[in-house]
């Protein structure tokens, strides 16, 4: 091979092999750095509930038909709270068949709400009974005041599992203008996380 040949070899081969060998370097170098870490692994998450249940299984507590003047009545439900978060619980109240308070029998049947103790017998409590509606008024009036849906005021707090007992009783009134007249009502007790 001749002289020219050679260097004309060489010549490319130097500065291949020279720009390999730089960038060899430079990565090394950017490579070669102080570095730390820190991880925090195994981060779950899970979400609380609110489970709300009454011994009456979506039963009606009362089906009174033939109600005379000073018919009464009395019913228990045990309402049961067992979410994990705290939470409010409301009673409400609304008609469920589309009558208006002032011509059904609604505004004709004195009625309470009250809590009573969970050992109380529920037609008649020894323990003391806490009227959780205010005064005894009519059934128009707790629909449509104390116990309307969806603004109800009525419950408790509680922040764990807990159950509650109430009593609920009719009355009757005396009153000729009653006859014939119907109600449907449906109570809801609702659990809402605070």
């Amino acid at each position: 091979m001749h002289a020219t040949t050679r260097r004309r070899i060489a010549v490319p081969a130097a500065i291949t092999s020279g720009l390999l060998l730089s960038g060899l370097l430079v990565w090394h170098t950017s490579y070669a750095a102080f570095t730390a870490s820190t991880s925090n692994n195994a981060n779950t998450f899970g979400a609380g509930s609110v489970s709300l249940t009454d011994n009456k299984n979506g039963t009606a507590m009362f089906t009174a038909a033939t109600l005379k003047p000073g018919s009464t009545d009395s019913q228990c439900i045990t309402v049961n709270y067992t979410g994990n978060v705290a939470s409010t619980v409301k009673l409400s109240a609304a008609y469920t068949d589309g009558t208006a308070a002032s011509t059904g029998l609604a505004p004709y049947l004195d009625f309470t709400v009250q809590e009573i103790g969970p050992a109380d017998n529920c037609t008649s409590p020894t323990g003391t009974l806490t009227a959780i509606d205010g005064a005894d008024s009519t059934l128009a009036a707790k629909v449509t005041g104390g116990l309307a849906a969806p603004g109800a005021s009525l419950g408790w707090s509680p922040s764990s599992s807990e159950s509650k007992r109430y009593r609920f009783t009719y009355t009757l009134q005396d009153n000729n203008a009653a006859q014939s007249k119907t109600a449907s009502v449906g109570f809801t007790w609702t659990a809402t996380s605070s």
